[in-house]
């Protein structure tokens, strides 16, 4: 069943879903070259300050539309491909070469970005969480074992936040990959939340199972 309410609409439940943090692109990728995601049908570009500090921007330069993530970065600005106009990590353009003075009053949107647990999370909506993105439990911990998965889905978002959160699927669409169909009592402890619920399950089958057989340490 779906947890988003059912008053708000499809259109409600979208800028519901934009007012979160997002997973952008793995720390380690973010280097010296930008890059581009696209999320909620916009175009997004991504790179690091001087400093190291990582930002988010419209991916596209106000002058001739040019997209910025084929640009560059030089001195910590992201510097547009089709005339190497220049903007700082803020949007603000701070440059506009073979042009003398102080270049016109114009910026692109920023969006607010972190990092956190190894990736740059982002935040497409007009408002920003209060909180920082949750941080991943027993992440690096001992005797845990994490895996990250980075896959194409023809969906839109809620479809696939209903089929990570949909267990009993994976018995049947993906048999010996991830559960088995085992007849086997399972323990469960379900912790409410004031916007949601946390499921962590015992003892959970996993004969069979290749993706377990990989990742067990």
């Amino acid at each position: 069943m779906s947890s988003y309410p059912a008053a708000l609409g499809t259109t409600g439940r979208r800028r519901m879903l934009k007012n979160c943090w997002y997973i952008a692109c793995p720390s380690r990728k973010l280097k010296n070259r930008p890059v581009a995601r696209t999320l909620f049908g916009r175009r997004l570009v991504f790179f690091r300050s001087e400093s190291g500090q990582v930002s988010a921007l419209d991916d596209c330069c106000p002058h001739r539309n040019a997209p910025l993530s084929a640009g560059e970065v030089a001195d910590g600005q992201l510097a547009c491909p089709y005339h190497g106009w220049r903007f700082d990590r803020q949007g603000r353009l701070v440059e506009i070469p073979y042009r003398a003075g102080t270049p016109p009053d114009c910026s692109i949107h920023q969006y607010d970005c972190v990092e956190q647990d190894g990736y740059v999370w982002v935040c497409p909506g007009d408002k920003v969480p209060e909180e920082a993105p949750l941080v991943f439990p027993h992440l690096g911990l001992h005797g845990w074992t994490s895996f990250r998965m980075e896959t194409l889905f023809a969906a839109n978002v809620e479809a696939c936040l209903e089929n990570f959160l949909d267990c009993p699927h994976a018995t049947h669409v993906h048999r010996y990959w991830f559960r088995t169909p085992t007849a086997k009592p399972v323990m469960a402890q379900v912790t409410m939340l004031e916007d949601g619920a946390v499921a962590e399950y015992f003892q959970e089958p996993r004969e069979k199972s290749l993706v377990w057989s990989l990742l067990s340490p």
